[in-house]
């Protein structure tokens, strides 16, 4: 089952966040998406080029010539750019996958590395980048960040 399905027939808590994404940083998010589309591949060769160069301990573990790892990384952008309208279902998906281990290969002090090359990829790719697609970009990449740290932060509770 693929993480769309999931969405659509798993059942996510009954839980109200005042941390969503507003509707402006949804539709510049998306926007810029759009504007990268089809080089989506390239998106991710930038962002794990720019992982294994600026935070070489991950190197290991996003290695920039893993069809793979890419595929799965693209499949998640995927999944959070286009489901931006049901943040609660994403937000849900997004911690389960911290407490099945997502950070277990990187530190939660790594994520703002991360978000860092994942920006400067975007930046690299969207022709039309901008202040306000930087800060639209920073605040997605914060609230799904910070779900999957609260997943990870809730399996090391239960160990």
């Amino acid at each position: 089952m693929d993480l769309s399905e999931r969405l659509s027939s798993d059942h996510p808590p009954a839980r109200v966040s005042n941390d969503d994404v507003d509707a402006d940083d949804v539709a510049i998010v998306r926007d810029s998406y759009g504007r990268i589309g089809p080089r989506g591949a390239a998106l991710t060769i930038a962002f794990f080029g720019l992982l294994s160069d600026r935070v070489p301990r991950v190197r290991k573990f996003f290695p920039p010539d893993d069809k793979d790892k890419r595929a799965v990384a693209k499949d998640l952008f995927d999944l959070v750019v286009g489901h931006l309208e049901s943040q609660l279902n994403v937000r849900w998906v997004l911690e389960r996958m911290g407490r099945r281990g997502l950070l277990d290969t990187i530190t939660p002090s790594d994520v703002s590395a991360v978000g860092g090359c994942l920006l400067d990829a975007l930046a690299e790719l969207d022709e039309a980048w901008s202040p306000a697609t930087e800060r639209a970009w920073s605040r997605v990449y914060d609230w799904a960040a910070s779900a999957v740290v609260r997943g990870a932060e809730l399996r090391r509770t239960i160990r």
